[in-house]
């Protein structure tokens, strides 16, 4: 149905993530969390307007590329852009995260030993009250279309570790943690593998 508009784009998006966290050598309950929608953006009249809904049936969609043809109304008349003079590109392609051990091959219990080791790391003498390791996988799928023709598709697949440990003393706490998820890898179970145990002891 791209074709009913003259110029427009929408993008679906599903992802699932699964996370694992050891806090003080225990298994915290296993969490999985998955979202699917899309975004679809139309040009009519020199406006442009873009709605966005988790309802991928056929009618859900089409109640959204209504919605944003009324906001492409509203900007025809009050915009200060006029975004049929601007050239929308349509890429092809794909792409996918290189992955050789993917995370559903790999059994918990390999998973949780691993957090379990970086539980170990952080317990470092008496005055650490508090400690957790923790892993999560996102696999992501992406579907971009172009009323031109475009289509691109890609899917990812992340890893984020990341670990923390709380210490008091003398009415004094402090927190340090490794940096919040940022250290996030593509891949698959194999970019787990070459973190830094010594390095995350000297840091902490």
């Amino acid at each position: 149905e791209l074709q009913d508009y003259r110029e427009d784009l929408e993008q679906l998006v599903r992802q699932r993530t699964e996370t694992l966290w050891v806090r003080r050598g225990v298994l915290q309950p296993v969490t999985v969390r998955e979202d699917a929608g899309a975004m679809l953006l139309l040009r009519q009249g020199g406006g442009m307007g873009y709605a966005a809904t988790c309802d991928l049936s056929r009618e859900g969609l089409r109640r959204a590329a209504g919605e944003a043809e009324g906001w492409a109304g509203l900007s025809a008349r009050s915009g200060l852009v006029d975004h049929a003079a601007v050239a929308y590109p349509h890429p092809r392609g794909e792409y996918e995260s290189p992955c050789r051990v993917p995370w559903g091959e790999v059994p918990l219990e390999e998973k949780v030993g691993f957090l379990r080791e970086l539980n170990e790391v952080l317990r470092q003498g008496p005055r650490i009250v508090d400690w957790e390791a923790y892993l999560a996988c996102t696999e992501e799928e992406r579907l971009y279309l172009t009323s031109g023709g475009g289509r691109v598709r890609q899917r990812f697949r992340y890893l984020s570790p990341d670990m923390g440990a709380t210490a008091a003393s003398g009415g004094l706490t402090q927190r340090r943690s490794h940096g919040m998820a940022c250290r996030s890898r593509q891949g698959g179970w194999e970019a787990v593998q070459p973190f830094p145990f010594t390095e995350a002891r000297g840091a902490f």
